[in-house]
């Protein structure tokens, strides 16, 4: 069994959210661009279930933020209408 004795504070290396995120966004950018499979699977992760259903109740949730309705109430009804057209 190893040990190890270390004296004084020890640095943490922690990687900030917003590095995080980024990261995030451009590994989903580059399978996006260069990777046709790629496509789809950042696409089904964008807008899971069908896709039209899904991006039909993407725009009405935009549209009734702009109109100025609660943000639960709008997403309440865009989760409601995913639901509506799955089945």
């Amino acid at each position: 069994m190893g040990y190890r004795i270390v004296y004084g504070k020890q640095e943490k290396k922690i990687i900030s959210p917003k590095k995080t995120g980024l990261i995030v966004i451009g590994i989903a950018v580059i399978a996006l661009l260069l990777w046709p499979t790629g496509r789809s699977a950042v696409r089904e992760l964008i807008l899971p279930g069908d896709a039209d259903v899904t991006a039909a109740a993407l725009q009405n949730l935009v549209s009734e933020l702009g109109e100025g309705q609660g943000f639960g109430e709008a997403v309440t009804a865009f989760c409601q209408e995913i639901i509506a057209g799955g089945r």
